[in-house]
């Protein structure tokens, strides 16, 4: 038994079914968050509430200050613009439906999906978890519903063994993590930005890309490598510096200030890196790794001992031979013989699974001889266009400009004013 879990975090979707369940068990979590996407998905379904002439504009300029207000990371900007923006929602006649539901639903649990109250937690959303499920759900239950405990716990040891091969495939291929490629995306970023650089207090204050009046806080935290996230050719890992931009903080992901400290302090060749596979401290580990899925396949597989199920197999056998006998009705018995007849063809074939079948031809044809030509197929079922979305998310410009409107640097009517209507 395992008793009681304690982890750090604890994220599922807007329903709080699953952590309701869990602290009932296990107890409470010390951050409890929401995933990103599906909070993205309820904010985008619910801005219909939002009316008027124009709601199509006005949706896409409450959902862009929406995703400017989650990506806040600093705790009073938050609250600040928080403030502001759920007043210009009930202030607003259009709106109004919209911001009741944001104040009720959001504004009381602000700790569960703003990004200022989940920094260096390393997780943002569960769409890998979703993806695996769906894999479980569809390939391996093939989409019906299981409620035997013991087929469920079959089907996640066949999952978790094919992951385990599938592991080695990438591991002998020398296939990167997505998370390593990221990294890389990054440092390529890096090489041509020309950034200020300030340093003071045993701190490094970089300028943002997109903002010169922004500058970001990177402190040194390790000098030597200590996990597989790493950048070949800067020599660090994810651990080595904490940066206070978004892209470090919620995203976990070794950001391309880091990449600009990391260069010029170490003065390492701002050449471009291709997405290739590392040869440092992962190809040192790639052996041991190896060795433990090999062993972990090796003992599920040897678990079952060839002549454990040949005894029980002939148990089984001569148990049907009796139950056979009480077996009148012949109709019944023809559907007996017909499985049976089945088992002893896979019987066959099963035992003589070494023997080579040589190929046979039925009929000789010219080498140069044309295949037959595979007519079209051509659908005949009418497409079904769907409307464009006009809901994006804020550019770097609008992420600006929402900042200055909502921290009261920008002077925007909100409200409708005779026949004009000026958005935020």
């Amino acid at each position: 038994m395992a008793g009681i879990i304690s982890p750090n975090t604890f994220m599922t979707d807007i329903v709080d079914t699953f952590y309701a369940a869990w602290v009932r068990i296990m107890g409470p979590v010390p951050h409890n968050i929401l995933c990103s996407w599906h909070v993205d998905k309820a904010w985008r379904q619910n801005l219909k509430k939002i009316k008027g002439l124009q709601s199509t504009e006005k949706q896409n300029k409450v959902y862009k200050s929406l995703k400017v207000l989650q990506s806040i990371t600093d705790e009073i900007e938050f609250k600040q613009v928080l403030d502001e923006l759920v007043y210009q929602l009930l202030n607003d006649a259009d709106t109004k439906e919209f911001g009741d539901y944001f104040n009720i639903y959001y504004v009381n649990k602000v700790k569960q999906w703003a990004y200022c109250y989940r920094k260096n937690l390393g997780v943002n959303c569960n769409m890998h978890l979703e993806s695996m499920h769906k894999t479980i759900k569809y390939h391996y239950l093939n989409g019906c519903k299981v409620q035997r405990l013991d087929k469920c716990i079959m089907v996640l040891r066949r999952f978790t063994r094919d992951k385990k091969v599938e592991r080695m495939v990438k591991l002998t291929k020398g296939k990167s993590t997505s998370r390593i490629n990221e990294i890389k995306k990054r440092h390529n970023r890096s090489v041509s930005l020309n950034l200020n650089i300030n340093f003071d207090n045993n701190k490094w204050n970089v300028e943002s890309e997109n903002n010169k009046h922004t500058f970001y806080s990177i402190t040194k935290c390790l000098d030597d490598i200590c996990c597989p996230l790493i950048c070949s050719e800067c020599k660090i890992c994810i651990h080595s510096y904490q940066c206070t931009c978004p892209d470090y903080q919620i995203k976990s992901i070794i950001c391309k200030h880091i990449h600009v400290i990391a260069m010029e302090k170490t003065s390492t060749n701002t050449s471009i890196v291709e997405l290739t596979p590392e040869t440092d401290y992962q190809t040192s580990n790639i052996g041991k790794e190896m060795e433990v899925h090999i062993k972990s396949i090796q003992r599920s597989e040897s678990s079952q001992n060839t002549s454990i199920l040949h005894a029980r197999f002939k148990d089984k056998a001569i148990n049907l031979s009796n139950l056979i006998q009480g077996v009148n009705n012949p109709e019944h018995l023809k559907v007996a013989m017909q499985k049976l007849d089945a088992l002893t063809a896979f019987i066959n074939v099963a035992s003589n699974e070494n023997e080579v079948i040589p190929y046979k031809t039925d009929q000789k044809e010219p080498a140069n001889k044309k295949i037959t030509q595979q007519k079209s197929f051509f659908s005949t079922k009418n497409k079904r266009f769907k409307a464009t979305n006009t809901i994006t998310r804020p550019t770097s410009d609008e992420i600006r400009d929402l900042n200055d409107t909502l921290l009261h640097k920008k002077c925007v009517v909100l409200k409708e004013q005779d026949n004009e209507h000026s958005y935020f």
